[in-house]
């Protein structure tokens, strides 16, 4: 198991040449040793950051690479495999305490192109694993790929880190390109999911279906029509009003949700499966607020100088029959129904509102923001080297003084 790894700092001041911190690193079996001033410097630099270098290709073998190793880069490797069954191994519970066999489900599933973005240090040492879909092999940096909407992921495409019972889990691969690899499959595929994070899934309704049917309005016809391209289509008409037909403001799905999306998938055939829509992934590892809220504005629409305009009209109207100076009471002190007239304000046009756009980001977008990421991890052990180099410096002049 990994140590913890604590740091106090007595100057917060990691810019001056201060040194006045120390590092206390705990290992599993709650020993601890500490390092203090300089020899603290030293072990961030020597242990924390030394993975994160600009390139790490030291010409070593890179093993024997399977088929679809599209591009090996200093500090991650692209690759692809194609449509498949798969079985997703669910636990139902939140918490990993609380996990027994009782609430394991598994789940075989279609799955269309996978598209898996495996990052690494200097040691070869996987340290995180994006993974997309798309209805085709990769050809180019300009095609666009999509979010997988499975429990574990992060709407960015990036998966949640596994937890590793033992540190022969990590070493047990080989320290090449071959064994980055085979460790991203294993975190995605073997080592099951939970329901702490499914923000992913939450997205197939959020962003394909249930904007359709608020258009075109709800209907056993138009809900079939909605969703025939997606992994909602053997999902019944009830089950859907009954569960998920209010998606704003949900970032999270509750179990019964989501072991009703993955049935309904394991029910498409794996003909088909690359004609199923897949929502839109985000740039941070979550979408903004405003994606969840209705036509992108949700409470901003309050604030709008002109909101409460209409008020007073509606609100003699949606009371009809009550006593005018009753009304006028529940408006001054804010007693009407306000879900109401919200919805009247914003389903009436009176002012305008612009809808969060998903956009699909292409392959190039993606991994331009990876290179990016990367790059702010080496900042920090650049900020650490010019720290520790002046410090010494500093340390050497009181010397001679």
């Amino acid at each position: 198991m990994s140590s913890l790894i604590s740091i106090f700092d007595g100057t917060t001041a990691y810019h001056s040449t201060n040194t006045n911190f120390k590092v206390v690193v705990t290992d599993h079996n709650d020993e601890s040793v500490s390092f203090s001033g300089y020899d603290a410097v030293s072990y961030l630099l020597g242990t924390v950051f030394s993975g994160f270098s600009g390139s790490v290709l030291d010409g070593r073998n890179s093993g024997v690479l399977p088929p679809g190793v599209r591009i090996i880069d200093s500090n991650y490797v692209l690759f692809e495999r194609p449509p498949c069954y798969q079985n997703i191994f669910y636990n139902s519970d939140k918490v990993h305490s609380k996990m027994s066999d009782s609430t394991m489900h598994v789940y075989r599933i279609p799955l269309p192109w996978q598209i898996y973005v495996a990052r690494f240090d200097s040691n070869y040492y996987l340290t995180d694993v994006n993974m997309f879909f798309s209805s085709t092999s990769l050809t180019e940096e300009t095609q666009q790929l999509c979010l997988p909407p499975l429990p574990n992921f992060y709407t960015n495409g990036q998966l949640c880190r596994p937890f590793f019972a033992e540190m022969q889990d990590v070493e047990r691969y080989q320290k090449n390109i071959s064994g980055v690899i085979a460790s991203a499959y294993d975190w995605v595929w073997n080592n099951g999911t939970n329901n702490d994070l499914n923000e992913a899934v939450v997205h197939v309704n959020l962003q394909s279906v249930y904007p359709k049917l608020e258009s075109i309005g709800f209907s056993l016809e138009s809900y079939t029509s909605a969703v025939k391209d997606t992994v909602f289509k053997h999902v019944s008409y009830n089950d859907y009003t009954g569960m998920f037909a209010n998606p704003y403001g949900a970032v999270y799905y509750a179990a019964p949700q989501v072991m009703t999306i993955l049935s309904a998938w394991e029910k498409i055939p794996l003909e088909e499966i690359l004609s199923v829509v897949w929502p839109a992934s985000s740039v941070e590892q979550h979408f903004p607020s405003s994606a969840y809220k209705p036509s992108g504005i949700g409470d901003e629409l309050y604030e709008h100088p002109s909101y409460y305009d209409w008020l007073n009209d509606w609100a003699h109207d949606y009371y009809e029959g009550e006593d005018p100076e009753d009304i006028a009471h529940m408006i001054e002190n804010g007693d009407y129904d306000g879900d109401a007239y919200y919805q009247y304000v914003l389903n009436s046009g009176k002012i305008s509102v612009k809808p969060y756009v998903y956009k699909y980001l292409t392959c190039g977008n993606i991994l331009k923001n990876i290179s990016s990421e990367n790059s702010t991890l080496v900042a920090i052990k650049s900020r650490y080297n010019s720290f520790v180099s002046a410090a010494f410096i500093q340390n050497a002049k009181k010397k001679e003084a």
